[in-house]
């Protein structure tokens, strides 16, 4: 087990109102979900009587695993780079995979850290970007000490 001190390093929020997810898949079809989802989210989320809050609210944490690792959708980092997956406890987590796990790794992140929620019209998820404390990789972010 490592022990070395963490901070965060990259956080990212976002939110999405269901009525708009659910009027995007309504107009592009199953092609949407294959463009967004991995096999395994779709499985998951398609055996749900409504499945949309719960796609939903992992597209918006994939969005916020954008936000968090500062590229939004540039960068070669694509939609299926990001997974929602579930512990046996039910507790969600993230698995990623290429440009997205470069730059994570890049910017000093070890791990991502994810919670989401939806209600009856909104989804939201907050991404946490892991990793070892010390120099922000984000050197605008660094509060000037003579202020």
């Amino acid at each position: 087990m490592n022990t070395d001190p963490e901070t965060v390093v990259g956080l990212g929020l976002d939110l999405i109102e269901l009525a708009r997810f659910r009027a995007a898949w309504q107009r592009r079809g199953d092609r949407f979900l294959e463009r967004i989802f991995t096999e395994h989210e779709r499985r998951v989320c398609l055996r749900r009587r409504d499945p949309v809050p719960e796609l939903s609210a992992r597209f918006a944490a994939k969005e916020a695993t954008f936000k968090a690792i500062g590229t939004g959708l540039r960068r070669g980092v694509r939609w299926r780079d990001v997974e929602v997956r579930n512990a046996p406890s039910g507790r969600p987590y993230l698995h990623v995979s290429g440009r997205v796990a470069e730059i994570a790794r890049s910017l000093g992140g070890r791990r991502l850290i994810v919670s989401l929620t939806h209600s009856a019209d909104t989804a939201a998820a907050q991404v946490m970007l892991m990793g070892n404390a010390g120099a922000s990789p984000w050197p605008e972010d660094l509060i000037d000490e003579e202020t």
